[in-house]
C-alpha cells in the first residue's frame, strides 16, 4: 500500500505499456485496459479473475484514495447492451466504491515474465523451448521437455493450483514435452510445440 495516493492515470500508462494491451491482439469484446475510471487516485491495488460483483465488492476502496481492481475478464464480455440488471450492478458498485476497473486478457496470459502461462510453466520445472497456438499472429502458449510419470504431473499441477485437475487419459504414460496454455485453450491441443522459441 502506498503512503499517498497515486494517479489512476500514471498506473494506467504503466500497465499498458508493461503488457503491451494496445498491441497485442484479443476477442473486441475484452476491451484490454482502463474499463472504469474512478475519482483520479489509487493507494491499493487488488486483483480477481472476473469482475464479478463480488469481486467488485470486496475490493472496497480506502478513505484516502481509491482503489483499481485488476482482472482477466473484464465487464464487456458480453457485447454492446444496456447498463441494466447484472451490468448496471457491477457498474454502481465500481461509481460507488471509487474504484478504478482494468482488465488485461491475452495480454497477461501471453506475458513473457508474468503471464499465466509462463508462471505456470516455470511452477511446474519445464524446460522452457518455445512457444504454440497461434491466434491472429499472436502465440498463445509455452512447451519445453519435463520427463515426469503423468500421475506425478496431475499431482505436481494439483500442488501448484491447489485445485483438481482433470486428466484427459491417451498418450504415453510418462511425458517427454509439457505445452501450458491458459483458458479456453482446449482447441490447441492438436498442435505441436513450434521448433523456434519466438513468439
Amino acid at each position: 500500500m502506498s503512503e499517498q495516493p497515486i494517479p489512476v492515470a500514471h498506473i494506467v500508462e504503466y500497465l499498458d505499456t508493461f503488457l503491451q494491451v494496445h498491441d497485442i491482439p484479443d476477442e473486441s469484446n475484452a476491451v484490454n485496459g482502463l474499463q472504469v475510471q474512478n475519482q483520479g487516485t489509487v493507494d491499493r491495488i487488488v486483483a480477481a479473475v472476473d469482475a464479478s460483483l463480488e469481486a467488485i465488492e470486496g475490493a472496497a476502496a480506502t478513505k484516502d484514495g481509491g482503489t483499481l481492481l485488476l482482472v482477466h475478464h473484464g465487464l464487456f464480455w458480453d457485447g454492446n447492451v444496456p447498463l441494466t440488471g447484472r451490468r448496471f450492478r457491477r457498474i454502481r458498485a465500481l461509481l460507488d466504491r471509487n474504484i478504478a476497473l482494468y482488465s488485461a486478457h491475452i495480454p497477461l496470459d501471453v506475458h513473457p515474465e508474468v503471464g499465466n502461462n509462463m508462471v505456470l510453466a516455470r511452477r511446474l520445472d519445464i524446460a522452457l523451448e518455445g512457444w504454440f497456438g497461434e491466434y491472429r499472429g499472436q502465440r498463445l502458449g509455452v512447451h519445453g521437455a519435463l520427463t515426469l510419470p503423468r500421475d506425478d504431473l496431475v499431482r505436481r499441477i494439483e500442488g501448484q493450483l491447489g485445485a483438481a485437475a482433470r486428466l484427459i487419459p491417451g498418450g504415453p504414460a510418462v511425458t517427454g514435452r509439457v505445452g501450458v496454455i491458459t483458458g479456453s485453450g482446449g482447441g490447441y491441443i492438436a498442435q505441436r510445440g513450434m521448433p523456434d522459441s519466438t513468439r
